[in-house]
């Protein structure tokens, strides 16, 4: 999960999303703090920041168990 937040977003409090994001189950999650944006990210002047972390987070490659295997691939039989 992917959760972005901007500096000056006035909805949304750092402190009420910083709770929400460590409740979350999922331990594949990332939070975003951008700087110089508002609430409404993707129409913002730096929105350029936005789509950034959004890429990013999408092409994260998998990650690695300690066998060497991508975690969640199936084992040979």
């Amino acid at each position: 999960m992917l959760l972005i937040r901007g500096e000056h977003d006035g909805i949304a409090a750092m402190a009420d999303l910083q709770d929400f994001f460590g409740r979350l189950p999922n331990g594949d999650k990332q939070f975003v703090s951008l700087s110089h944006a508002a609430h409404a990210l993707h129409y913002g002047l730096n929105r350029a920041q936005f789509w950034h972390a959004v890429h990013a987070f999408l092409s994260m490659p998998p990650p690695v168990a300690a066998s060497g295997r991508a975690a969640g691939a199936d084992s040979e039989k």
